[in-house]
């Protein structure tokens, strides 16, 4: 894969980052980012994972697809 998505012939979003898989769904008609993470799962991509502000966070599209092993009471 070349790290772009082909919304309509000729119209190509280039990806750098996982906020731009929503952008590149951002123009077409009643395509929420609720709607593009269904679209995800089902293209069996469970979840992101990106780095903020020095530490990782975690985005899954369905919350069958998570275990917590511990709690930690802050």
């Amino acid at each position: 894969m070349d790290g772009r998505i082909y919304k309509t012939i000729g119209d190509v979003v280039e990806i750098k980052k996982g906020g731009d898989i929503y952008s590149a769904f951002a123009g077409d008609d009643g395509f929420t980012p609720k709607l593009a993470s269904m679209f995800l799962l089902r293209a069996c991509i469970d979840g992101i994972k990106f780095r903020k502000d020095g530490s990782t966070n975690y985005i899954v599209f369905d919350d069958k697809n998570i275990t917590i092993n511990k709690k930690v009471k802050l």
